[in-house]
């Protein structure tokens, strides 16, 4: 059993072998490209963006196809794959299974309190790109857009380069139920990606409300629609129902 796609290299050989990706790296970079025409990014760098992606998928296809077994995070992921080695004339790839993300929703049930009114919370490092473009958009469209929102709470690596007048970042913490117990829901602009959000789960565990855009909520068609998880299509509604939350 190897975990991670970026484990793939490693495929034993002579031996029944599976592999367990968590997310798709030529996927997200995909997914990349379909915002940076949106951020006005300029197009050389869009067009090196999609080489990557070009140049990642033939070869992660091909490391993966060393595998008897692939188990990937969610069912988008797995038509994905199954599409992408299709695409490659690799019809003897190999059998694709979906094995969900999941957390120990018992261990955020005993949090103390509801959180403080008017208040919200990011989870997510900035070393991963989807979630720096998502507290981009954060700061710079719903903030301004929701002045409900007393204070946004951003936690995990880097975030605590970010200090303002509504705006909290934690930086890495020891125990992120001790973020989830401040606010009274969190927030998901996330743009693009692959696999599916563990901070959704956590959320919902937690009895926090999500707001998600849904590129965020990919890998959890499942738990749509819910009253714990709010999935929205555009940026404008986003907004609408952050203000409404807070």
């Amino acid at each position: 059993l190897v975990e991670f796609g970026q484990m793939a290299p490693c495929a034993p050989l002579g031996v029944p072998s599976v592999l367990v990706a968590y997310d798709l790296a030529w996927a997200k970079t995909v997914a990349q490209t379909r915002t940076q025409a949106d951020r006005g990014v300029r197009r050389l760098e869009r067009w090196r963006t999609r080489a990557e992606g070009a140049a990642l998928e033939r070869l992660e296809l091909g490391y993966y196809g060393r595998f008897d077994h692939l188990v990937v995070v969610s069912e988008h992921d797995r038509q994905t794959l199954e599409a992408a080695f299709d695409a490659a004339g690799q019809t003897a790839h190999p059998r694709v299974s979906v094995s969900p993300n999941g957390i120990d929703w018992l261990d955020y049930g005993l949090l103390r309190g509801s959180g403080q009114p008017g208040t919200a919370g990011f989870v997510g490092g900035l070393e991963h790109p989807p979630n720096v473009d998502a507290v981009d958009l954060l700061v710079d469209a719903v903030l301004p857009g929701a002045p409900e929102l007393r204070t946004l709470y951003l936690a995990g690596g880097g975030t605590d380069a970010f200090a303002g007048d509504r705006i909290t970042g934690l930086g890495r913490v020891e125990d992120i139920k001790a973020v989830y117990e401040r606010v009274s829901f969190t927030v998901a602009p996330v743009t693009w990606g692959s696999g599916s959000r563990l901070k959704i789960l956590e959320s919902m565990a937690a009895r926090r409300p999500v707001v998600a855009l849904e590129q965020a909520a990919e890998g959890l068609e499942s738990l749509w629609p819910s009253d714990g998880l709010i999935v929205v299509p555009t940026v404008r509604e986003f907004i609408e129902v952050t203000r409404r939350l807070a």
